[in-house]
């Protein structure tokens, strides 16, 4: 039979000692949902078998579209416990239960990647269709809002409002429906305060990153 899926990218990126796993499907036909895996090929006790890190039975982010003819983004944050030199593997299900791996893709992860202070990567996909990503990390437990601004400076939707998120890195999920037009250009900023007084300890600069809606 026909595969589940017609995979049109799977790429890794480190981000603060944690790994950004990005996918698209040009084409999902009957696709349960994904699985991740990960080994570390540097581990001298590991049995150089791959784990599965994230599946789509237990995280809704990882289930498929079951019938879809346009591109469609998917992405997963993985926090490996160390240094290493990592591979990983995709996995689709068909709703059938039959499945297919892709390829392996690999990704060093240093010691000084493990350092974590306060950043923001540029959301992504950009431009995007129906959903995007904006990952961050705090190197405090900390009391964060996120805003999402359009070009007259209105708050447009509140991704995150007062969440209290430990020290590590973070992924925000914002669909497009939340914004309340087809296309348009948008600014988002982040605030973080002291879990224990309420005292603002860092705010993302003015200078926004933007995103297009397509």
């Amino acid at each position: 039979g026909s595969l589940p899926i017609e995979l049109a990218g799977f790429s890794l990126k480190k981000y603060n000692g944690a790994v950004s796993i990005d996918w698209q499907t040009a084409m999902e036909k009957d696709n349960a949902g994904f699985e991740i895996e990960r080994r570390n090929i540097t581990d001298p006790h590991s049995d150089n078998r791959f784990n599965v890190v994230a599946s789509y039975r237990t995280n809704a982010a990882l289930r498929g579209a079951a019938n879809s003819n346009y591109e469609r983004n998917y992405s997963y944050l993985d926090v490996p416990n160390a240094a290493g030199v990592y591979e990983y593997r995709l996995v689709d299900y068909a709703l059938d239960g039959s499945l297919t791996h892709h390829e392996i893709k690999s990704i060093e992860i240093g010691e000084a990647d493990m350092q974590s202070g306060w950043n923001v990567e540029p959301n992504s996909p950009n431009p995007f269709r129906d959903n995007t990503f904006i990952t961050f990390s705090s190197p405090v437990r900390a009391i964060v809002d996120m805003e999402v601004y359009d070009v007259l400076g209105r708050v447009v939707t509140s991704p995150m409002k007062s969440e209290i998120v430990d020290a590590g890195v973070h992924r925000v999920s914002l669909r497009s429906s939340e914004l309340g037009v087809k296309t348009g250009t948008f600014y988002y900023s982040i605030t973080a305060r002291d879990a224990e007084t309420g005292n603002v300890i860092w705010k993302m600069p003015k200078a926004a990153m933007m995103f297009m809606v397509q």
